[in-house]
């Protein structure tokens, strides 16, 4: 009869504590699919939300071993998309689709071909950028990091890289926007730079819009990458560059000083000077004494031809011989590493050369006295024309008797005295 009662009670307490048990419920109203959907739509929403488009900061590669390209993109509602792009015409534009679809997140892709954005993602570049059946490395697939209508961030799947996107100004002109970036990029970009930094002088070297950058910290050599894009008014880094503590995160064009500088004034890559671009001949008649003196020996070891021209081409001394008798010529290049400030010039021989230049510097006595007035040399800069010069005057720092005034205009047999 106890176990009963026993029976009784466990039995009625169960269906008490279930009677009281409230009920789970539903934190998700909705489907998975639904609230997918939704989010999808909301995306779409802020993409066609911007009329006249979307400015895109775009870099391909992992490493942004090329640095960024400027796209326009403008998304309807009918799922196409227009592009513009700094690396077409001003006036070009290609069409072609885009989705939302979810995977591992929202991603928004690129689904058709466009010959705009694809040139970055292209195996086969169709400029021969990059390596054969990789080409720029980019995507066409972004994981959609924020979304609003005043900033959207991607995240490129492939690359990993970060992608800004910003709505672009209702009145502004797409081809003039590209055009102004192109213009900037012809008037402040070259092969080297100098990047002056508190008192620290950092050489620059360039592959597309990429700069690299070796100079010494606490008695060590340091080599970075710096890629950036190009913008109306310059050079925006896409990480902040820090040399000497001080941070930049952009350079501003500044034509009055042939160089672009970082807006508190603190740091400025300086353009090359013209010495380092075209072709700067010598003359034996505009040498000073030291030079004259290496011109006899490099003439005297060889007597049996006569130096047809000497110039300075990008930085490297390029020489000819004619051979005395003969219409035949000899040429080759002398290679010279320079680095430069915004009043001098250093150069010193690297012994990189090409043409007969190797042949010249083993086979012919003395050859080598050519370079003497150049080697580990650093020379003060003038110019008969800031802007245009036709004559560039170079001076020893250290001797008053080595001084080489270069002209613009060809200079044949320039041993003649």
């Amino acid at each position: 009869m106890k176990k009963i009662i026993n029976i009784l009670i466990i039995s009625l307490t169960v269906i008490l504590y279930a009677s009281c048990t409230p009920e789970e419920n539903d934190i998700f109203p909705e489907s998975s699919a639904n609230r997918i959907a939704a989010a999808l739509k909301a995306d779409k929403d802020i993409l066609t939300s911007a009329k006249n488009g979307w400015l895109i900061e775009y870099y391909p590669s992992s490493s942004q071993a090329y640095g960024g390209f400027n796209l326009l993109a403008l998304f309807t509602e009918d799922g196409k998309v227009t592009i513009a792009g700094d690396i077409a015409n001003p006036d070009n534009t290609a069409i072609s689709t885009y989705n939302l679809i979810q995977s591992a997140g929202p991603v928004l892709t690129f689904d058709t071909y466009n010959e705009i954005l694809h040139f970055f993602s292209d195996p086969k570049n169709p400029s021969g950028i990059g390596t054969n059946g990789k080409g720029m490395e980019g995507d066409h697939e972004f994981l959609i990091m924020e979304a609003s209508k005043d900033k959207v961030i991607l995240q490129g799947r492939k690359t990993l890289n970060r992608i800004e996107m910003t709505p672009v100004a209702a009145d502004l002109v797409w081809k003039d926007y590209i055009a102004s970036i192109q213009e900037l990029e012809e008037a402040a970009s070259f092969g080297v730079y100098a990047y002056i930094v508190d008192k620290t002088v950092v050489s620059v070297s360039t592959n597309l819009r990429n700069l690299s950058m070796s100079y010494e910290e606490d008695g060590e050599l340091k080599e970075i990458g710096v890629p950036y894009i190009v913008t109306p008014t310059g050079f925006k880094f896409y990480r902040t560059l820090d040399i000497g503590g001080v941070p930049v995160d952009e350079l501003i064009y500044k034509e009055s000083e042939k160089a672009l500088v970082s807006p508190d004034g603190k740091a400025k890559l300086i353009f090359p000077p013209a010495i380092l671009s075209g072709k700067w001949y010598m003359a034996y008649s505009q040498l000073g004494a030291y030079g004259k003196q290496c011109w006899d020996i490099v003439n005297a070891g060889n007597p049996d031809e006569d130096l047809y021209y000497v110039y300075l081409n990008e930085g490297s001394l390029t020489f000819g011989w004619n051979p005395r008798g003969t219409t035949s010529l000899y040429s080759g290049t002398l290679g010279l590493s320079s680095t430069f400030d915004d009043s001098h010039v250093t150069f010193s021989y690297n012994g990189v050369n090409a043409g007969n230049g190797n042949y010249y510097m083993a086979n012919v006595e003395d050859f080598s006295y050519i370079l003497y007035p150049f080697e580990q040399v650093t020379f003060t800069i003038t110019m008969d024309d800031p802007e245009h010069p036709t004559k560039i005057t170079l001076q020893d720092v250290d001797d008053p008797t080595n001084t080489i005034v270069l002209s613009n205009k060809v200079i044949y047999y320039p041993s003649e005295k």
